[in-house]
């Protein structure tokens, strides 16, 4: 019996945008599955203390994250990608930066994690919260980041310290540090790591939230 020959789609290309660009639809392209990762919120930095004093900063929120399948007559012959810049780091006695939207079009988005604040200088214990996660919106399916961890300074020697970077749905954030800046996020989205000092130390910075990312994996029959 001869049987039909039916051709099915295969991944052909996968590609990753890091910066504002825009899609070009291939020829024979059947469809697409679209990632798009809002940038994370950066760490909260630390005042300058004196003796018995405490600051720290609180880590930043991850980005939130959305994933939509879409058919190729869904889509136009290009498409705007709009990738989330990063959140800043919070400078000494500053609150980090938020971050930014990620987005395919007008099809689905994610918004960047919230900047984390400082505590600001003074006896301890101190404390901060962390910055609030971005949500992915649009998608057929939508996440939301990790928000930022709450930064604590207990004693006015080696207690405590900055508060870790929330993950975002590809990987960790930056860590929080005790008498050091505060770490970058790690992944793509991910929310930077705040800063944590104790009596009679410069005030430090936190770390920069990462960049968000668009990732797009073409079918083509």
């Amino acid at each position: 019996v001869s049987l039909p020959q039916t051709t099915y789609p295969g991944l052909t290309a996968v590609r990753v945008y890091t910066a504002n660009n825009t899609w070009t639809k291939p020829a024979g392209l059947h469809s697409i599955v679209v990632w798009v990762v809002g940038s994370g919120g950066g760490g909260g930095g630390t005042g300058t203390t004196g003796a018995g004093d405490g600051s720290c900063g609180g880590g930043g929120g991850a980005g939130g994250a959305a994933m939509e399948r879409l058919l190729t007559a869904a889509v136009g012959a290009s498409e705007t990608v709009t990738v989330g810049v990063a959140g800043t780091a919070g400078a000494a006695a500053g609150s980090g930066g938020n971050g930014n939207t990620s987005s395919f079009g007008s099809y689905l988005s994610a918004t960047g994690g919230s900047g984390a604040a400082t505590s600001g200088v003074g006896a301890v214990p101190r404390g901060s919260n962390g910055g609030l996660p971005g949500a992915g919106s649009g998608g057929d399916m939508n996440v939301s980041g990790q928000a930022g961890f709450t930064c604590l300074v207990a004693g006015a020697t080696t207690a405590g310290g900055g508060g870790n970077g929330g993950a975002s749905i590809l990987g960790g954030g930056g860590a929080g540090r005790q008498a050091l800046p505060g770490q970058a996020g790690a992944a793509y989205g991910s929310g930077g790591g705040g800063g944590g000092i104790f009596q009679s130390t410069t005030g430090d910075v936190g770390g920069a939230g990462a960049a968000g990312v668009v990732i797009v994996y073409e079918f083509s029959n």
